[in-house]
């Protein structure tokens, strides 16, 4: 597999003291791009996504946080992430995507933990797991 594809942006998106993108490699780049895929407003049933050239891009797990109901929400969001980063992620085999929703003192998050391996150190023999994690505020309706 070529190293261009295993090069990409960091996420958070930054800039080094030259200006220039900061950039990750290998599972790194991947994690980065799994995040960028689920930070980015993807279209649902009812809404358009966010990235004018490509409406479909992205992740609906945004359009859950506005759910009452914890079980459906995580379901809901699992399921949205899911289908997002096995289509908008090519690098990455997904084994799990888990979903939970945490209850703070500042206030509902839900927190997304994504296992995959990376699909060409699978093939070479490595099948060492990488998980992400992350977590979207949550608004609770009253």
């Amino acid at each position: 597999m070529s190293d261009a594809l295993w090069y990409g942006p960091v996420r958070p998106f930054r800039l080094d003291v030259t200006g220039d993108v900061v950039g990750a490699t290998g599972a790194e780049a991947v994690s980065a791009s799994i995040g960028q895929i689920i930070g980015t407003l993807g279209a649902t049933q009812v809404a358009q996504g966010e990235v004018p050239w490509d409406t479909e891009f992205g992740s609906g797990a945004h359009f859950m946080r506005h759910k009452s109901n914890p079980r459906r929400l995580a379901a809901g969001a699992r399921q949205y992430i899911w289908q997002a980063v096995e289509r908008y992620e090519p690098r990455a085999l997904l084994k799990a995507v888990n979903t939970s929703v945490e209850y703070e003192d500042n206030g509902v998050s839900l927190v997304i933990s994504i296992t995959y391996r990376l699909r060409a150190q699978q093939a070479q023999g490595n099948e060492a797991d990488v998980v992400y994690t992350t977590s979207i505020p949550i608004t609770e309706e009253a």
